[in-house]
């Protein structure tokens, strides 16, 4: 597994699962290395001995990296027995969930799904757990539940792009697009990198065209084309706009 502090792009209407796939897995630790990052992590213990369940926070992060998520999740789960009412913890403990459940156990995405919750219960302004459980919406092609949590997540990280594009998402798939031009045209004021522009020019074309709007989709089409997308890129993107010419 590549450890990587920085949040990698967000998803683009699936194609390769296995591509995706590491991209999750990336997300997730890079998810996990911030929250054990924030000072806040320490906020709410009132035991004496800190520093046991600091340790065994820092081993479950260790185990992440190495790709033992069950053992990350026992050593999360016992330092939440003297902090169970501290959300970086618990959004620690279900990232450990998720990244089991990415891999070989399924069944595990309730249990994340659980501790994102508890999460948001302990500390409603993060927007992480709401992301994350909006990931697992996804994946689980509950696109209603996804747009709601990405909602929510935005609406307590406005700035943060990742998330938009996927609300982008989650909103085409849940054939919302009127909210789904809404968070493009806001994103076309914002400075994009180039990865970031080649996304919405792509959102943008797929979205026109399955909303029909006919003086935009062609300009959206063009720019889209200016990023000089890979022969087979272009050949996915004309299969759905051709699945909403029919």
């Amino acid at each position: 597994f590549i450890f990587t502090i920085n949040f990698p792009g967000c998803f683009m209407f699936k194609k390769i699962n296995l591509i995706l796939f590491a991209s999750v897995i990336a997300l997730l630790q890079s998810c996990a290395s911030t929250q054990l990052s924030m000072d806040s992590l320490k906020n709410k213990s009132k035991i004496k001995h800190k520093s046991e369940w600091i340790r065994l926070a820092n081993e479950g992060q260790n185990n992440l990296d190495k790709g033992n998520f069950d053992l990350a999740s026992k050593n999360f789960n016992d330092a939440l027995k003297a902090n169970i009412q501290n959300a970086k913890l618990q959004t620690l403990n279900a990232i450990a969930y998720h990244l089991s459940a990415q891999s070989f156990d399924a069944t595990k995405y309730n249990l994340a799904r659980e501790g994102y919750k508890l999460s948001s219960k302990f500390d409603p302004t993060n927007w992480m757990p709401y992301y994350l459980n909006g990931i697992i919406n996804l994946e689980e092609k509950k696109y209603l539940q996804a747009k709601l949590n990405f909602i929510k997540a935005a609406a307590r990280n406005v700035h943060d792009k990742k998330i938009l594009f996927n609300l982008i998402e989650a909103s085409y798939y849940d054939l919302d697009f009127n909210l789904a031009i809404k968070i493009i045209e806001y994103l076309k004021t914002q400075r994009l990198n180039e990865a970031q522009f080649f996304k919405l020019n792509r959102f943008c074309t797929i979205i026109y065209y399955a909303a029909d709007v006919s003086n935009q989709k062609k300009s959206c089409f063009n720019d889209y084309l200016n990023t000089n997308p890979s022969a087979e890129d272009q050949k996915d993107l004309n299969n759905k706009i051709n699945m909403w010419k029919s």
